[in-house]
């Protein structure tokens, strides 16, 4: 028996589109462009018209283009095709540096740089983490997707709904998508063109894009050094070893000592409250006003930041920052939310509470975060927040303070991170330089911005 999708609408672009359902807990949808509905940019044109309507109804929307071997959003949208998708699934750029507002009011993310092999793209095992930070932040990823772009079938499994552009007097859906129309939340063609017809259930032979058991290690980018032969390999890793163990036992030492302290503990997302006030050599009344509520730990920034800028969105009284902190080796990226004078932070478990109703309260981290990197004092809130957005181009997780102390003038500074101590400060510390941003780290003040 054959299975309908839910709606099926002629489409022109240049018109509203019509009341598409996408269900709440739908991450990744794909837009799927069948063979012949590229022509005259009608695919692209109904992508972004889709995108434009899902964000004015309130949703929080980002577009990406994986026309890898044709892009062609960027052009439609009268922009450049510069780092995109590509860079992102195998070269790890983050969403931060390859996404930019649209004035649509959606994110936009280009194809980026060209591939050899689409496939290896599409078939990315980091598409199962962006989905979770895109479910996380209640954000919808919308790709792009021409049929004929090679291993969309790997994709297409993952998608949690997938809109179809059909092609103008096409009679037939793709095999993959056959009898599976419970994920088909509409079928739209261009106006005049007769509506394609569901296929029955193909057999395994048409579903040859499954996804790949495994994902080859992403291509070195042109110019970048060849790796070593293996005798060579060999030798520097003897000599690595013998490296690390004369370190960590020097470090052994110094922590017998007294003299250094470990950051960290075993695992990241279950440490505890962090260094005490007369650790930091603060007097007990600065020391108690640096506090913060951890909501989560993320090996992904792209995940960390995505869910920041959701919870900004809804509850823009409150200062969300996303901070850097290296444990036992590994790198984490810590959601805060602060900062706030009471040591139990009990009315912003209290608050957020309300927001995050499916999140459980008693998981949320206090720390002692009075520290972090002033970068710069600015005489009006916009001149402060487009430096903090300059700044978001470099990987700095900027953020504006307001500063209206009694009797001086009143200034927005641009911060970023928020730290016990320097040690937790330290990789954050090695960014700013490395981007030669000027910074100090010292104790901040402020507000959020009203």
């Amino acid at each position: 028996m054959k299975q309908e999708p839910p709606h099926w609408h002629p489409y022109d672009p240049a018109d509203p589109p019509p009341d598409i359902v996408l269900r709440p807990e739908s991450s990744l949808v794909v837009l799927l462009a069948t063979t012949g509905a590229e022509a005259g940019h009608w695919a692209a044109r109904a992508s972004i018209s889709l995108a434009r309507r899902w964000a004015e109804q309130g949703r929080r929307v980002f577009l990406a283009d994986l026309g890898l071997s044709r892009p062609e959003l960027h052009a439609v949208l009268g922009e450049a095709n510069g780092e995109g998708v590509s860079d992102a699934l195998l070269y790890g750029a983050s969403l931060r540096r390859i996404a930019h507002a649209h004035e649509g009011g959606f994110f936009f993310a280009p194809a980026g740089t060209p591939v050899a092999s689409a496939e290896r793209v599409l078939s990315s095992r980091r598409w199962g983490v962006l989905s979770q930070g895109f479910a996380r932040a209640r954000a919808q990823f919308l790709v792009y997707l021409p049929q004929g772009e090679p291993g969309h079938g790997a994709l297409l499994a993952r998608a949690d709904q997938v809109v179809v552009l059909a092609a103008p007097g096409g009679r037939t859906l793709p095999p993959i998508l056959a009898g599976d129309g419970e994920r088909v939340a509409a079928v739209l063609w261009p106006p005049h063109g007769a509506p394609p017809k569901m296929p029955e259930r193909p057999g395994p032979e048409a579903l040859s894009d499954s996804p790949a058991p495994s994902e080859r290690r992403p291509a070195p980018r042109p110019g970048a050094p060849r790796p070593p032969t293996r005798g060579r390999e060999r030798s520097s890793s003897r000599t690595m070893i013998l490296v690390l163990v004369a370190l960590l036992l020097g470090l052994l030492v110094l922590w017998a000592l007294g003299i250094l302290r470990l950051p960290g503990s075993p695992a990241e997302a279950g440490e505890a409250g962090g260094v005490t006030a007369t650790g930091l050599g603060l007097p007990p009344s600065e020391a108690a006003a640096g506090f913060s509520l951890t909501l989560g730990s993320y090996r992904d920034a792209a995940v960390a930041h995505l869910q920041a800028e959701a919870l900004s969105r809804e509850r823009p009284e409150l200062l969300f920052v996303v901070a850097p902190v290296q444990v036992d080796g590994e790198l984490f990226h810590r959601l805060l939310v602060g900062p706030s004078s009471d040591a139990t932070a009990a009315g912003l478990r209290a608050e957020l509470s309300r927001t995050l109703t499916q999140e459980d309260p008693s998981g949320w981290v206090v720390r002692e975060t009075p520290l972090a990197f002033h970068l710069a004092r600015y005489a009006t809130l916009e001149e402060a927040r487009a430096r903090a957005a300059e700044l978001s181009l470099l990987e700095v997780p900027a953020y504006v303070l307001e500063d209206a102390p009694p009797g001086e003038t009143h200034a927005f500074d641009v911060w970023a991170g928020a730290y016990a101590d320097s040690l937790e400060a330290s990789w954050l510390g090695h960014i700013l330089e490395g981007e030669d941003v000027v910074a100090s780290l010292k104790r901040r003040r402020g507000r959020p911005p009203a």
